[in-house]
């Protein structure tokens, strides 16, 4: 996954680079980094965010009539 992929994600899901870093296990710096593409993005975290924003994208949030 690439830092614009990342982004795109995030930005989906509405989540802050940082926020998933930590809900993975990693420190906030990290997903700075990813998505400033300074850091490599950890294959696992590549994987599990491609999966998450495609199901986001199939089935989105429920909206307020």
């Amino acid at each position: 996954m690439t830092p614009a992929a990342l982004r795109q994600c995030l930005e989906l899901l509405r989540w802050p680079p940082s926020a998933l870093a930590v809900l993975c296990g990693y420190s906030r710096q990290s997903g700075t980094g990813w998505a400033a593409g300074s850091r490599p993005i950890p294959a696992p975290v590549a994987a599990w965010l491609a999966l998450l924003a495609a199901f986001h994208e199939r089935h989105p949030p429920p909206r307020r009539p």
